[in-house]
């Protein structure tokens, strides 16, 4: 049986919402790449990560994509949307894979509706997805590619350890530039000793402290 506490927002909250998740939601396995909602589209379901990390996408009218924030186990996918229309504001991603519990929103609508302290954990978690959005805005017009890469690398390695699997197509959009400069930014790193490209689709990390020492000051902040 899959323990739904390894999330830190389902650890936090009283025995009774803990039971209320349990009966009504479903582990699910993530696979990296899987698209969990798009922008524009009606929130379904609610995700809580036990492990992994699900990155948020802005998509523009082009199709061009940046990332604007990300999750992991501390907190829910899918729980920032318009209360009105109940349409999601980015496209979420999973870059790193692991399994979840899976909440309808129908549900989730109803804890939050007899549960202060689960509307609590939920506000803070919401609070988090939204300071990393701004602080992921501040850093993608102020820091060259090379320490972003550093930082987002850095970001991932903590929730999925040492070995990261998504093609540099995927770490393009996430970081909004070509899928040549990404290329050139991870023959950088590579050189430097950070990391290596054991297979395609593949990144291991090789060296944290390098990552750390080349990454800009945002790293420490998300």
């Amino acid at each position: 049986m899959v323990d739904h506490r390894r999330n830190q927002l389902i650890r936090k909250l009283p025995l009774s919402d803990q039971v209320f998740l349990e009966t009504f939601g479903s582990g699910v396995a993530l696979a990296p790449g899987t698209i969990l909602h798009d922008a524009g589209s009606r929130s379904v379901s609610i995700y809580f990560l036990h492990d992994g990390s699900v990155s948020f996408l802005v998509v523009a009218r082009s199709g061009a994509l940046t990332e604007a924030g990300f999750c992991g186990n501390e907190g829910a996918v899918g729980s920032f949307y318009d209360f009105d229309s109940r349409q999601n504001f980015t496209r979420a991603v999973v870059v790193s894979g692991g399994t979840a519990l899976r909440l309808s929103i129908d549900r989730f609508d109803q804890l939050q509706s007899q549960s202060s302290e689960f509307r609590r954990q939920i506000d803070r978690a919401n609070n988090r997805i939204l300071e990393r959005a701004q602080q992921i805005a501040a850093c993608n017009v102020t820091h060259h590619l090379e320490s972003r890469l550093c930082r987002w690398l850095l970001q991932s390695i903590r929730e999925s350890g040492q070995r990261i699997q998504l093609t540099q197509e995927i770490l393009s959009q996430m970081l909004g530039v070509t899928r040549a400069r990404i290329n050139e930014a991870l023959k950088t790193l590579e050189a430097a000793g950070a990391l290596a490209q054991p297979t395609r689709g593949v990144i291991q990390v090789i060296d944290r402290l390098v990552l750390q020492r080349m990454s800009c000051e945002c790293a420490t902040v998300l």
